[in-house]
């Protein structure tokens, strides 16, 4: 009878198009059923006595989890011997426009509660720490200023990879573009990375993808600010250069990791070590230096201009992506050394061809600059600064040993202390830099301190490469160079 009433009901609603909704009515249990259920829940009772799992010690709880790990281990053998298929990922859902659409919405909601979240917990602050809190924040969000209204990833933090794999980074000009242009095609960028079949592995090996919008500590380090992208009128071209720089440079780490992880072997697969040793080159090579001091990262970020970035580049001097991993890794990362320093080459060829000067000494400023007049062209992306103070050092040390004169600079004594606090004083943040040279009364060239220049200097970078090239070298060679600027290179004009 109930099977009868169900087909009576669907053929109902198929017609009608109106679905039955039924509230169900309590059975009024009589005495008889009333017995039956308290002997049926005895008898359930002494059911889970008998079969119930006992409790496992710990011991026996750590037993199990060795014999568990034992079979990861047999499985995973016999899937490097080739023995056994690995077991297929169940495959994401593909998003079309509209869900891709709705998840943009939900996380724009979200990251807004985040951020209500963040704002209620500074508010309930100790004022001790709210006044160190202000500064921090407008120290980060002067330099995030500075660092906007341009594509510098390319040729700053992207310049090793770049110059190496050029058709690599020709791929990742246009997601650049679209993301500074739009978030919705930023976020987009982001879940499609996230949604590769490499993903668990970027996370597991170290692999550095930065964050927009996200925790201060996972943004790149040039724009760690929670206030910069609200300013009026600049803040959404600050946003704009977030979203580029950031798309930019995880789609190169993304890509190479793909590429060096297939071609470690013909299957493409690799260790635990090695897959952390490819993830570490990546990291080094696109600024993001593995420093001691990762915890304090945050901090020492609104001191110095750019600490991890400055950190990578002597680990990239060092050799250090070299020192981990395997023969495998170290044979696949020095190709990765070989084809940047061919690319540099090619730069520094086409650069004399036209007419430039390239700086020889390794232990004066203009070391590897391509000189134009008074403008210096950085083509290495940070190498330059720190193989002159390394130059620098060694020439000190050697001389107190006796291997060699006693260098000097301009007709003075290079002297340690000088060295180190000229370097140092040379990546402070702008707010701390400001600070030291209104002390000073002096920029580090000699020229004056005064309320125009100072507020000229905390204009974005690009913006005053280009208006000092311009008057010194005139207006097409001026924007030329700025263009230059505009992607990256360190661009510098000295007056006579």
């Amino acid at each position: 009878k109930r099977l009868e009433n169900q087909i009576s009901d669907l053929e109902t609603q198929i017609q009608t198009r109106i679905k039955i909704v039924r509230e169900k009515t309590p059975i009024q249990e009589d005495a008889a059923s009333a017995e039956l259920r308290r002997r049926r829940d005895e008898l359930k009772a002494q059911y889970d006595e008998i079969f119930a799992k006992p409790e496992l010690t710990d011991a026996e709880r750590l037993e199990a989890w060795k014999e568990r790990t034992r079979d990861r281990i047999e499985e995973a053998t016999e899937i490097l011997a080739g023995t056994r298929q690995r077991r297929a990922r169940k495959s994401a859902i593909d998003l079309d426009h509209e869900a891709l659409r709705l998840r943009y919405d939900l996380h724009q909601i979200e990251r807004q509660i985040r951020e209500r979240e963040v704002a209620e917990k500074m508010k309930n602050r100790p004022t001790y720490q709210k006044v160190i809190g202000e500064i921090g924040e407008t120290a980060n969000t002067v330099r995030a200023l500075m660092t906007s209204f341009d594509f510098s990833a390319p040729l700053r933090q992207g310049l090793i990879i770049g110059a190496a794999h050029p058709m690599r980074a020709a791929k990742a000009f246009p997601e650049m573009f679209k993301a500074a242009f739009s978030p919705e095609q930023a976020f987009r960028q982001a879940e499609g990375l996230r949604n590769r079949e490499n993903a668990p592995l970027y996370e597991s090996s170290g692999l550095y993808l930065a964050e927009h919008g996200g925790r201060l500590s996972a943004m790149e380090e040039a724009f760690m600010s929670r206030r910069a992208e609200k300013l009026p009128i600049l803040g959404r071209g600050i946003r704009a250069s977030q979203r580029a720089y950031t798309a930019y440079l995880n789609r190169i780490r993304a890509d190479s990791f793909d590429s060096m992880v297939k071609g470690l072997t013909q299957d493409g697969k690799g260790n635990p070590a090695e897959l952390k040793a490819i993830a570490n080159f990546i990291n080094v090579a696109t600024g993001r230096g593995s420093v001691a001091w990762n915890q304090a990262a945050t901090t020492l970020n609104t001191v110095f201009f750019a600490p991890r970035y400055v950190a990578s580049r002597f680990e990239y001097l060092a050799g250090q992506p070299l020192y981990k991993g395997t023969a495998r890794t170290r044979k696949l990362i020095a190709q990765e050394y070989g084809r940047f320093l061919a690319g540099a080459a090619v730069v520094y060829a086409l650069a004399q061809a036209a007419g430039g000067k390239v700086g020889t000494d390794p232990n004066n400023a203009d070391f590897g600059k391509i000189q134009v007049g008074d403008t210096r062209i950085d083509p290495m992306a940070g190498l330059l600064q720190s193989t002159v103070l390394a130059s620098r050092t060694a020439s000190i040390y050697g001389s107190k040993a006796g291997l060699m004169k006693v260098p000097e600079q301009k007709g003075r004594k290079l002297e340690m202390s000088k060295v180190l606090w000229n370097f140092l004083r040379g990546k402070l943040a702008p707010v701390p830099g400001l600070v030291l040279r209104f002390g000073e009364g002096k920029y580090p060239g000699g020229k004056k301190v005064t309320p125009a220049n100072v507020a000229t200097s905390v204009l974005p970078i690009s913006w005053q490469d280009i208006y000092e090239a311009t008057k010194a070298q005139g207006v097409p060679a001026g924007l030329a160079l700025g263009v230059l600027s505009i992607f990256g290179t360190g661009v510098q004009t000295y007056e006579k």
